[in-house]
C-alpha cells in the first residue's frame, strides 16, 4: 500500500476503529520492550540472521522469538528478508545501543516491570489520589531505584536519550553571554552542561547530582573537552545547592516533585543565586484547553509514581512566587521544552 493510500485508509477509519488501536497499543510497547531487553537490534547490526540462531544467541525459545519478530516485522520493526531470516529496518536501527538517535534506553525505562505495574494500577491512583507505585512496592520510586541500581541505570540512560535531541534547541533559545558561573541542579549525565560550556568558552559550570551519576558526568564532560571548566558536586539538592552561581538550571526536575518539595528546591536556589542572577526551569508546559499534547499523558506517570505533576504556566508562576522568584519570561524552544526564566523578587 502506498503512503497516500495508507493515509486515505487511515482517514476512513471509524472512531471505534481508531479507539480500538489505542486500546491495543500496549501490545506493541511490550513487543518493543522485549526486543530492546534481548538486544535483538544489536545482534543484527552485522547482517540478517535466522531466528533460531538469534534465539540461541540471546537464550530464548526459538519458536516464541520467531513469533515476536514476525509481529514486529509486520509493523516495520525488523524485516523478514527470507524464511525466518530477519534484518534491521530504519525503525529497528534506533533500538541498537549507543547509535545516534538510540531509544533502546527509553524502551527499557518506560516498560520495565516496576513502571509497567504502576501503570497497571492506575485505577488505584484515580480512586485514592495516591501513588500506585508505593501501593505496590511499599516505597517511593526513588527508594526503589536505590535498592535496584540496574533499574536506576535504565532510568538514567532513558532520560539521557530523551534529553540529547533537545539540547541544541535549548542552548539556542537562551543567551548566556556575559554570565560566569552556571549551576545545573540535577544534571543527569551532564549532556546539557557539556553543550553549554562548549557554546560559551567564558563560562564555568557546576553539576549537582547523586553520587552514582557523577562519574558518568565526568566522562561526558571529558569527551566534550570542557571538563576543566566544570566542577562536579555529589549532593542532595533538597538540602542545599552550591552558592555563587549567576544562573541556576533545573531541567526536567521540578515536574518530579509535589509543590512543597518543588518550592523547597527553588528556595535553595534563591538562597544561593547572586543578586542579579537567573533561574532557568526547563520543562514542557501543559497547554490549556483541549490542545493535543503528549505531556498531558506523560503527566499520568507522575500520578501513578507519586509526588510530581506536569504544570501549566500559571502553576509554575505560583511556584516561583512561593520560592522568592518572579517569572520574568517564558522562552519557547524548537523542541517541546520551554525555558521559564525567574529573577529574584
Amino acid at each position: 500500500m502506498s503512503t497516500q493510500s495508507h493515509l486515505e485508509h487511515a482517514a476512513q477509519r471509524s472512531p471505534a476503529e481508531t479507539l480500538t488501536d489505542m486500546i491495543l497499543a500496549y501490545r506493541m510497547s511490550q513487543l518493543i520492550y522485549v526486543a530492546a531487553r534481548l538486544g535483538l537490534a544489536d545482534s543484527l547490526k552485522d547482517g540478517p540472521k535466522r531466528s533460531e540462531d538469534l534465539a540461541a544467541l540471546v537464550g530464548v525459545n526459538p519458536d516464541a522469538l520467531y513469533r515476536v519478530l514476525r509481529a514486529l516485522a509486520s509493523n516495520g520493526i525488523f524485516m523478514e528478508a527470507e524464511d525466518r531470516y530477519f534484518a534491521l529496518t530504519p525503525l529497528a536501527v534506533p533500538l541498537q545501543t549507543g547509535v545516534p538517535g538510540s531509544v533502546r534506553g527509553v524502551a527499557l525505562m518506560q516498560n520495565q516491570e516496576s513502571r509497567w505495574r504502576a501503570w497497571g494500577e492506575l485505577i488505584y491512583s484515580v480512586k485514592t489520589g495516591k501513588s500506585a507505585f508505593e501501593h505496590i512496592y511499599g516505597m517511593s520510586n526513588w527508594e526503589y531505584y536505590a535498592k535496584h541500581p540496574d533499574v536506576f541505570e535504565q532510568f538514567s540512560e532513558g532520560m539521557a536519550e530523551l534529553t540529547r535531541p533537545t539540547i541544541p534547541a535549548i542552548v539556542a533559545a537562551y543567551d548566556l553571554a556575559g554570565r560566569v558561573r552556571i549551576v545545573d541542579v540535577g544534571a543527569g549525565r551532564g549532556h546539557l552542561m557539556a553543550a553549554i560550556l562548549a557554546q560559551y568558552p567564558q563560562l564555568r559550570g557546576v553539576i549537582v547530582e547523586v553520587p552514582s551519576l557523577i562519574e558518568d558526568g565526568r566522562k561526558v564532560l571529558e569527551t566534550a573537552g570542557v571538563a576543566a571548566r566544570c566542577e562536579l558536586v555529589a549532593g542532595d539538592y533538597f538540602e542545599s545547592v552550591p552558592g555563587g552561581g549567576d544562573v541556576y538550571i533545573l531541567k526536567s526536575i521540578i515536574h518530579g516533585m509535589d509543590d512543597e518539595n518543588a518550592v523547597r528546591v527553588l528556595q535553595n536556589c534563591r538562597q544561593s543565586v547572586v543578586d542579579d542572577g537567573r533561574l532557568l526551569v526547563i520543562q514542557v508546559i501543559v497547554p490549556l484547553g483541549n490542545t493535543p499534547a503528549p505531556i498531558k499523558v506523560s503527566d499520568i506517570l507522575h500520578l501513578v509514581s507519586g509526588g510530581g505533576q506536569e504544570r501549566t504556566e500559571v502553576e509554575y508562576r505560583a511556584l516561583f512566587d512561593a520560592a522568592g522568584f518572579k517569572l520574568a519570561r517564558v522562552y519557547p524552544t524548537a523542541s517541546s521544552f520551554s525555558i521559564l526564566e525567574g529573577v529574584p523578587s
